[in-house]
């Protein structure tokens, strides 16, 4: 009978140490699922600040660089994406 008792808390501390090992397992996968999708937005941010940065001047220039079959190249990846949603005005808690 002991011997049963001691067995079933063996089991019991034996499935916690799996469970907690999940768990760990899972909180990680989370961690670097979410790191990847922030490293992905970063990258999106900083580029879209780039170009808002960037001189007229130093665009026009660029354009009239690039050769008739590069221009409709990037005229049908312009038309291609998907128009960005406006953005949302900030609430201000003191008004």
């Amino acid at each position: 009978m002991m011997d049963q008792v001691c067995n079933e808390i063996k089991r019991v501390l034996l499935a916690g140490v799996g469970l907690a090992d999940k768990g760990i397992q899972k909180v990680g996968q989370g961690v670097n699922s979410l790191s990847q999708h922030g490293e992905e937005v970063w990258q999106k941010l900083t580029a879209k600040q780039k170009c808002a940065s960037c001189p007229q001047d130093e665009i026009d220039e660029l354009l009239s660089s690039l050769s008739p079959e590069q221009l409709d190249a990037l005229r049908s990846a312009l038309n291609a994406q998907p128009p960005e949603a406006p953005e949302q005005p900030q609430n201000d808690e003191n008004s």
